[in-house]
């Protein structure tokens, strides 16, 4: 259960189209959602445009995924797909994929939950 207080986020007025530049490619040709992400380098270029800049900067010096970064930037997945999509290609953010699942030990953790 959630105790964060604080008043909801208002809905961002871009419109989604004007942050990928009228882009939205092929879904096929985005990395999957749960592909996890980290910069190559600390610094990010002055060259890149907020919408870019601001998903690699949440990248620096962790690994996180696209769906966690839309969460946290309150952007659209598919956006923030093709912004990473658009990053990698530029050698800037490292695209990982996410291990599979241990199943084992998530039924394990559901009984133990389930126990409490």
């Amino acid at each position: 259960m959630s105790t964060d207080h604080s008043p909801p986020r208002e809905p961002s007025r871009i419109r989604p189209y004007l942050v990928t530049s009228g882009r939205i490619g092929a879904i096929t040709e985005l990395l999957p959602f749960e592909t996890n992400v980290t910069t190559k380098d600390r610094n990010t270029p002055a060259s890149l445009r907020f919408e870019h800049r601001q998903v690699a900067e949440a990248c620096v010096g962790r690994t996180v995924s696209i769906a966690e970064l839309a969460s946290e930037l309150d952007l659209p997945l598919g956006v923030v797909g093709l912004l990473v999509s658009d990053l990698t290609e530029q050698g800037l953010l490292v695209a990982e994929e996410a291990q599979d699942a241990d199943i084992e030990f998530i039924q394990m953790l559901i009984g133990g939950i389930e126990a409490l």
